[in-house]
């Protein structure tokens, strides 16, 4: 099994119910875990269109393929404030707005990494701007303007050209954890974790078949 491809993530989740909105912070925040440095991000998340309801928000930092996510629940605007304090290696910021609230980020809602400008957000991450610690800089400001998600990632057995074209898969062991694969693109279609991965990583004596991925594949948008 290719475990060097594995990719896990971390979700953080905040208060639900429109109840709490006015009491939640403006400022999404997100301290990774680590020895700190000097360097805090602060930006703004821009929607493309003013919103009229709460909307969640996720904010997710990338370091050495090891995304973190925090997801918050924001009151109606064109845009959330958010800070990144102590950031201790370098890094890419992306970040996504869950209009339907289903936990997943579907053609038509939005997303966008650092970078780029309303006109021109940046929707690839090869394209994002990436920050590094610097005492130099003791403070970077990073806006994120959203762009609206044209099309879904590739099911598996679809057609592909590379693998960040395809949909990650992922083992949910039974007694609990789980194992994420980055989307595959092998001899032109999408590849998933096969069941004997799932079924050894897992250490069960039934076969376990891996769950698909949702539409968009660099995060997920869960609140509890």
């Amino acid at each position: 099994m290719k475990r060097a491809a594995l990719l896990f993530s971390m979700l953080f989740t905040a208060c639900s119910g429109d109840d709490d909105i006015a009491s939640l912070p403006k400022l999404i925040t997100l301290n990774p875990h680590g020895p700190s440095s000097s360097i805090d991000v602060r930006g703004r998340i821009i929607f493309p269109e003013k919103t009229t309801k709460p909307q969640l928000v996720a904010l997710t930092y990338f370091s050495m393929d090891d995304p973190q996510t925090e997801v918050v629940r924001v009151a109606p605007g064109s845009g959330v404030d958010y800070e990144v304090p102590g950031l201790y290696l370098a890094g890419s910021f992306g970040a996504g707005v869950d209009l339907n609230g289903n936990g997943e980020f579907d053609a038509g809602e939005w997303l966008g990494f650092g970078g780029g400008t309303v006109e021109a957000p940046v929707m690839l991450p090869g394209e994002a701007t990436y920050v590094r610690p610097s005492s130099l800089e003791p403070v970077v400001t990073l806006d994120i303007p959203l762009g609206v998600l044209g099309q879904c990632h590739a099911r598996v057995g679809d057609a592909c050209t590379e693998s960040i074209e395809c949909r990650y898969t992922t083992c949910f062991c039974p007694q609990g954890g789980f194992m994420r694969l980055g989307g595959k693109c092998e001899g032109g279609v999408c590849t998933s974790v096969s069941v004997d991965d799932c079924t050894e990583f897992c250490e069960t004596s039934e076969p376990l078949a891996p769950t698909e991925g949702p539409c968009f594949s660099w995060m997920d948008a869960t609140e509890k």
